[in-house]
């Protein structure tokens, strides 16, 4: 966790177990990014909830915990078994809108690189290792079917046609149809908040409505209103900044043939972790021969 001291965590609970009451309290209805800490070998564990208290309910439940370990491993359930909530502290990394979740998620990821963190790409399950039993009911509930991909109906080559063109399938839309939708989708992940004193100097920045809110102790609706207005609240003017994350991908000829809401996204529809995609955006290189990757980065106010 070398890279610990670049992040300054909203709240920090030091002991899960003598801390659980507060904890639960405090974050009833809340969207976050969170962190478990192991504090006797130190190894860590990421997570994002819509509403972190239906999520603590689960960790806070050893029945839940061990029900879950029987469908599959998860490090940080065993771990929380194992050395007990007392040995943990937990830590709010930051409290966000939901359509952010995965993209910060993914941030926090890649900077701090949690030990217990199975998945390495938010929203995601690759890695994850499934028990013998929840194999077999997979195994179960497929077969007979006429999946495309495992139907018994197929013969083997009919499949691996179908699972190569399910793979490989890419949706090129016509030109005039892609500016369109260009035009008309929303500007995606990536808001900030700058604040300014009443001399108009810059004081600080926050990435998100939520996060400004609770640094000025009000509800993110008031800040919302004040954005709207453009009116100042004590003493302090708020500017928001929409960035647009969007990736845009070309084939080998350099025709665009998709629109992606941001690299968090890209990484997992073409399973390219973030840092080479971050690198291939930088470089303007070939990726495997087939996609260029650009970034529109385009800021409004």
């Amino acid at each position: 966790m070398k890279n610990d001291t670049k992040i300054i965590p909203v709240v920090t609970y030091s002991n899960a177990y003598l801390d659980k009451s507060n904890i639960l309290k405090e974050n009833k209805r809340k969207s976050c990014i969170y962190r478990w800490i192991n504090l006797i070998t130190g190894k860590s564990y990421i997570g994002s909830a819509k509403c972190l208290s239906v999520r603590l309910n689960t960790y806070y439940s050893t029945s839940k915990l061990k029900k879950s370990l029987e469908r599959g491993s998860s490090a940080i359930h065993s771990a929380l078994l194992k050395y007990g909530y007392g040995k943990f502290k937990l830590e709010i990394l930051e409290y966000c809108e939901v359509d952010v979740l995965i993209s910060r998620e993914q941030y926090y990821l890649d900077i701090l690189k949690p030990e217990y963190n199975i998945c390495k790409i938010a929203g995601s399950t690759s890695g994850k290792v499934h028990s013998k039993s929840t194999k077999e009911k997979i195994g179960k509930s497929i077969k007979g079917k006429n999946h495309p991909w495992f139907g018994k109906h197929h013969t083997f080559e009919t499949r691996e046609k179908i699972k190569t063109k399910h793979l490989n399938r890419i949706h090129i839309m016509p030109k005039m149809q892609l500016e369109t939708k260009l035009k008309l989708s929303l500007i995606s992940i990536g808001l900030n908040i700058k604040v300014y004193d009443t001399f108009k100097s810059f004081l600080m920045e926050f990435s998100t409505i939520n996060s400004t809110a609770k640094h000025f102790g009000v509800s993110s609706s008031r800040i919302k209103r004040v954005l709207k207005n453009g009116m100042p609240y004590k003493n302090f003017f708020f500017k928001s900044e929409i960035i647009d994350n969007r990736i845009l991908v070309y084939d080998y000829s350099h025709k665009l043939i998709k629109v992606l809401y941001n690299r968090s996204y890209t990484s997992r529809l073409f399973n390219i972790p973030t840092t080479t995609l971050t690198r291939y955006i930088q470089s303007g290189k070939l990726w495997k021969e087939k996609y260029y990757f650009y970034a529109n980065r385009i800021k409004k106010k």
